[in-house]
């Protein structure tokens, strides 16, 4: 009855909680015969700071200092009677249960004392999750190219090899690798406690620390403690360094050059020059005591920073881009040069005469000034040597991005009393990437030369306080904002793409409301070997951000041989992506044989004005996600005796769906679908002419490009569709999940007793929370239409509504189910000695739900065989008979 007291006022003292890297030192005090020795007061003392605390051995002889920042202690037992113990070089790394053994003292003076030091590697005897470690050590001599911390989790076992990043955070981040065979995107990645994932790709760590400024990073890997959750994963803690009582700095220089690369064959083959490869890192840390002077008495004892400020310059090479452009003449209707790729020439049709033009040149008077001017758009072929190129291409293209970036990171730890020890770390991240080829960027031969930037900039408060000796409260509260931008160079770039600009100010457009800016149509020119294109993110200019705030809180309560800990948690994020559609248009010229018009080549197409397909949004809607999380938790460690510790608790946890914050959003569900509003589509048809597309309502002939289209005006082309501002349907197309449980559970065992040897083994229940957003909902039907206009003149095609045909539409399946993942595990481990442990364990993960992506209209494989699935296609003649036997007489 006791105990569930102590627990009902644990909870009762709870504020808000997230994830923590703090840690705790335990240990027994016994004398030379191995009896425990209680009521024995314990000192323990931060080698870093000389933090000091105090603590006092139960009736077991047993101690335990709780809301420990990672670092390294001296434990000091003064008895009298007996020497004084002390023990130096325990390090104590985030989120770790840290035993320092038996502490035996010896019968003597207190003018004698005895010194022991740590090993450098400790059997986890009274922890039980299985979790690894990235030490300071290894941050600093490891050789990792791309100086990302991300592919330092390579070195660990249970971890999947990625690709180690060229530079230190990508274009937006750092791709997190699976481990222990789990999904990436299940991982969760904090710095100091705060939520460091990118909140529209889960997966991705967007939030990169230098690692010069990387104290360690700890890896939760499998049955963690009910404390630590958010996701079904693993945890990763990057934990940063921080200043001490001396001064201590480093600085760096690090550069790569092409001038010690080789050219590749195929670059020297085509006449490619050895690409700019340049790689140059500049850093420096600075970390110590602050000296206030009379502002605060002894300040150099309790107040520390640390500074650390990395700076790159980057010149990335890019692969060779070849495609096929336009010539000179080709541009202006002379077609005579034209050739395949076996040197035939291409014949260039007349649409009207059905003849081809003579010597294969379209008379002036036939030229659309907008066609040309699309055609104009393209750079003029500079490689074109056949012998290599074999008519594949004619235009070749290599860059090198400009990729500068620089991060800027401040710590100050204080101690304004002897109970209170705060430290607040705040960190910048700028990321540019210049060129064609960059993240959204436009068509990759050289259209428009952009910026892509991606910032970072968080801040994150850790207060420790002691309440009394039994009692300790950690709170931690941190906001993180990520910015991402895709501007052109200048405005001399942004004309390159801007109507006005390139020509085509008379091109019209049916909704010109979404396009501001007068940015040029996208285009395509299938059936060209290679050919260019025109292409831009639909994001253009982009603009996104992310928004992530935590709040954290925990008590930790030692009675007796446990140790009781409990909090709350809560996490908002809030994710944007930005308008998108296809809001300029996209223009298809390729060859089409269905095609009337077709001239028989691409850019004969377009100089004419005649294009196969044409498709423009209705809307741009944006792409603004929200979610919160919340979670509870309590929790013992019950150290049983000295050979067994006990790990048991529950987390609760409570989140809401993604939702769409400006309802711009839609989604399909099966039980709104409605037979009756089936919209009728246009059907296959043989008629003398060939196949072809007709409107079963009145039996209308229509190009056969139209087949499988929504026959307009006939039922609706948006059945069963659901939109986010539908107050009937729950926000963000999923039933609000009920509070779930995550049950956790693990055994210690010292068999021996020595410190030795550690038999371990538990079992737990995650799930997981943190599932991709709500993006692709705002492109579904009907928040986003995009019609589509067939067989057009480039002049006239205004004057057409155009066609829908079936999306696809992304949705959810509105009872989803919460996925799950029950981790088990059992280990041995085993000093051997020479600092050397030996760790054997069997990890087992069982995922239940999992995220999954259906096609619901897949076929099933032998079905189009079965002659109930048989659909004749019927001709004309047959189709016009049955009109006629069926229409009534007057």
């Amino acid at each position: 009855m006791r105990f569930i007291l102590y627990l009902v006022v644990l909870l009762a003292s709870l504020s808000l909680h997230g994830q923590t890297v703090s840690g705790s030192l335990s240990g027994t005090v016994v004398d030379p015969s191995g009896n425990v020795v209680p009521a024995v007061g314990v000192k323990l003392s931060s080698e870093r700071t000389g933090e000091e605390r105090t603590a006092t051995t139960n009736e077991t002889g047993d101690f335990v200092f709780p809301a420990l920042q990672p670092g390294t202690y001296t434990v000091t037992v003064e008895v009298a009677g007996f020497r004084p113990l002390k023990k130096t070089g325990n390090v104590l790394s985030a989120a770790e249960r840290l035993s320092v053994g038996n502490l035996a003292l010896t019968v003597g003076s207190v003018t004698e004392s005895i010194t022991i030091a740590a090993q450098a590697v400790t059997v986890q005897t009274s922890s039980t999750e299985h979790s690894a470690l990235i030490g300071a050590r290894q941050l600093e001599q490891i050789s990792i190219r791309g100086r990302d911390v991300v592919s330092m989790l390579r070195i660990l076992p249970g971890v999947s090899q990625g690709v180690d990043t060229e530079f230190l955070g990508g274009s937006f981040g750092t791709q997190s690798p699976n481990i222990q065979g789990t999904r990436s995107n299940w991982n969760s990645l904090q710095v100091d406690g705060v939520t460091g994932n990118d909140l529209g790709s889960p997966g991705t760590f967007s939030s990169p620390i230098n690692m010069d400024a990387i104290g360690e990073v700890k890896v939760l890997m499998n049955n963690y403690q009910a404390e630590y959750g958010r996701n079904g994963g693993s945890s990763i803690n990057v934990v940063t360094k921080s200043g001490s009582r001396e001064y201590h700095g480093t600085a760096y220089w690090f550069k790569r050059h092409e001038s010690w690369n080789a050219n590749n064959f195929f670059n020297n083959r085509t006449g490619v020059p050895l690409p700019i490869y340049r790689y140059t890192t500049l850093g420096a840390t600075l970390g110590g005591p602050v000296n206030l002077g009379k502002l605060l008495p002894g300040s150099k004892d309790k107040v520390f920073f640390f500074y650390s400020f990395e700076k790159s310059w980057v010149k990335n090479p890019q692969a060779v881009r070849q495609v096929t452009v336009p010539s000179a003449l080709e541009r202006t209707g002379d077609y005579s040069q034209t050739v395949d790729v076996n040197n035939r020439p291409i014949l260039i049709r007349d649409p009207l005469s059905n003849a081809n033009f003579p010597n294969n040149v379209i008379p002036a008077s036939r030229l659309d000034r907008n066609g040309q001017a699309m055609l104009n758009i393209f750079p003029l072929p500079n490689q074109l040597n056949r012998a290599v190129t074999g008519g594949n291409f004619n235009y070749q293209f290599q860059e090198a991005i400009d990729q500068p970036r620089d991060q800027h990171l401040f710590r100050i730890d204080l101690r304004p009393t002897a109970n209170d020890s705060i430290n607040v770390r705040g960190s910048t991240w700028y990321a540019d990437s210049l060129g064609y080829a960059v993240a959204a960027g436009s068509s990759n031969w050289g259209l428009v030369k952009q910026h892509y930037t991606f910032t970072d900039n968080g801040i994150v408060l850790n207060w420790a306080r002691i309440l009394s000796p039994h009692t300790v409260n950690e709170f931690t509260g941190g906001v993180r904002h990520s910015v991402e931008k895709g501007p052109p160079e200048s405005d001399e770039e942004l004309k390159k793409v801007l109507r006005k600009d390139r020509g085509l100010s008379s091109l019209g457009q049916y909704y010109p409301g979404n396009n501001p800016f007068g940015v040029i149509p996208q285009a395509s020119y299938g059936g060209v070997p290679g050919a260019a294109a025109i292409t831009y993110d639909g994001r253009f200019p982009l603009r996104g951000a992310d928004t992530a705030i935590n709040f954290s809180n925990n008590v930790t309560h030692t009675w007796g041989p446990h140790t009781l800990k409990g909090g709350i948690s809560f996490e908002r994020i809030r994710n944007y992506e930005g308008e998108q559609g296809t809001y300029g248009g996209s223009f298809a010229f390729g060859r089409d044989v269905n095609n009337p018009f077709d001239s028989n080549y691409a850019y004969s197409n377009a100089v004419l004005g005649q294009f196969a397909s044409y498709s423009e949004s209705a809307s741009r809607p944006s792409n603004e996600g929200r979610k919160t999380t919340m979670g509870w938790f309590v929790q013992d460690t019950w150290k049983v005796n000295r050979k067994l510790t006990i790990d048991y608790g529950m987390r609760f946890v409570w989140f809401n769906q993604w939702y769409h914050a400006r309802e711009t959003a839609s989604a399909w569900n099966s039980g709104l679908f409605d037979p009756k509003k089936i919209p009728a589509l246009y059907g296959p048809i043989s008629t003398p002419q060939g196949r072809r597309a007709v409107n079963p309502l009145n039996g209308a002939i229509l190009p056969a490009v139209f087949i499988g289209a929504f026959v307009p005006g006939s039922g609706d082309p948006f059945n069963g569709s659901v939109v986010a501002s539908d107050r009937s349907y729950p926000r963000g197309f999923r039933d609000q999940a009920s509070v779930l449980y995550e049950p956790r559970f693990g055994i210690a065992y010292d068999p021996f007793g020595d410190g030795k040897t550690a038999i371990r083994t538990g079992f737990g229940v995650f799930h997981n929370t943190v599932a991709p957003g709500v993006r692709g909902f705002s492109q579904n039907p009907p928040t986003q239409q995009t019609p589509q206009v067939y067989y057009g003149n480039l002049a006239t095609y205004l004057t057409s509504s155009g066609v829908l045909f079936p999306n696809n539409t992304s949705t959810f399946e509105r009872k989803a189910v919460t996925p799950s993942m029950y981790n088990f595990t059992f280990g041995v481990q085993r000093d051997i000695g020479r600092g050397t442990v030996v760790d054997v364990s069997y990890v087992g993960n069982v995922g239940r739900h999992l995220q999954v992506s259906k096609n619901l209209n897949a076929v099933p494989y032998g079905a189009r065989y079965l002659a109930q699935n048989a659909v004749g296609e019927r001709s004309a003649t047959t189709i016009s008979q049955a009109r006629r036997t069926t229409t009534p007489c007057r």
